[in-house]
């Protein structure tokens, strides 16, 4: 009989770190073999480890370590498509910047006409930002700015807290803005990017839910959360969004790349950047955070609209 087989549970209940700890070479050779990098191999086996703790569906139908077997291979295969998904976005770019050589006439792409390029292609994409409310109703661009001052406005008069939450540039973004917010819109606003809590409960509760655990614990619903993704696909960010609206809080959001994206649906004020290119998508999020705040500030009247002209 094989060492497998041997201890191999037959209910969720008898499954412990130990259990699924004795796999975890195995594991790690199976997700190496399929990712080719170690590092990723082994993101991808503290992946399957935390979904095999944290699962309901083992029957004992097979061994524990076929079932450990089968996890790693679908989260091996996961890392596999967001990466292929992240080579797409870049060669996306790539495909953006030729069109705009194309639209001004150029041929080539020489180094003194990128900067025109780049803000062309900037000034059209903010022309095109979509905006819609909870219902899927569109909005006026300006309409929806005036909501989103509304409803955080509101947050302020209830002595709430605007949270913003967001991956990578999109948490540099929630950072800079939760800072502006209270220092210059003196409204109370935070980020949830604590380096020891994301990885915290990256560790303990899995990366999908670095958002939620907090927002369930100081949301409420004189409270705004802003979601900010790029890709709005980001499952983090989904269940952040889902915590705040269990909580009773106003959701914002923002969102590019694919028009269906599931963020751009769920919020009270939905905005779209139209591109697969993070740059641009992260570049006009920020800005639009910047007039949300600054409408704010001139009806507070602590900036004058002169500062605009």
């Amino acid at each position: 009989m094989s060492r497998a087989s041997k201890w191999a549970p037959n209910r969720m209940s008898d499954i412990d770190a130990e259990d699924i700890s004795r796999e975890i070479p195995r594991l790690f050779r199976v997700a190496l073999r399929i990712v080719g990098d170690r590092d990723k191999a082994h993101d991808v086996v503290q992946d399957a480890c935390v979904k095999a703790l944290r699962t309901n569906h083992f029957d004992g139908r097979s061994t524990l370590a076929t079932w450990l077997y089968r996890i790693a291979v679908n989260c091996a295969r996961d890392h596999l498509r967001k990466e292929q998904r992240a080579t797409r976005d870049r060669v996306s770019f790539d495909g953006e910047v030729a069109g705009m050589a194309s639209s001004w006439g150029i041929r080539g792409i020489k180094m003194k006409d990128f900067g025109n390029l780049f803000f062309g292609k900037l000034a059209s994409l903010a022309a095109q930002i979509r905006a819609t409310d909870a219902s899927g109703q569109g909005l006026g661009f300006s309409d929806a700015i005036e909501r989103a001052a509304d409803v955080i406005e509101k947050t302020a008069a209830d002595s709430g807290t605007v949270f913003f939450i967001g991956n990578g540039g999109s948490a540099a973004i929630s950072s800079h803005m939760a800072i502006d917010f209270w220092k210059n819109g003196a409204i109370r606003a935070m980020a949830f990017n604590d380096a020891s809590a994301l990885t915290c409960l990256g560790n303990d509760c899995g990366y999908a839910h670095v958002f939620d655990k907090p927002i369930e614990t100081f949301a409420s619903s004189a409270d705004t959360l802003v979601a900010i993704s790029s890709s709005g696909r980001s499952d983090n960010i989904l269940n952040g969004v889902k915590a705040a609206q269990a909580k009773g809080s106003n959701v914002l959001t923002l969102s590019g790349f694919d028009p269906d994206n599931p963020l751009s649906a769920i919020g009270e004020v939905n905005l779209f950047v139209p591109s697969h290119a993070y740059g641009p998508v992260e570049v006009l999020h920020q800005g639009l955070c910047h007039c949300i705040l600054d409408l704010i500030m001139i009806r507070q009247g602590s900036l004058g609209k002169e500062h605009f002209l």
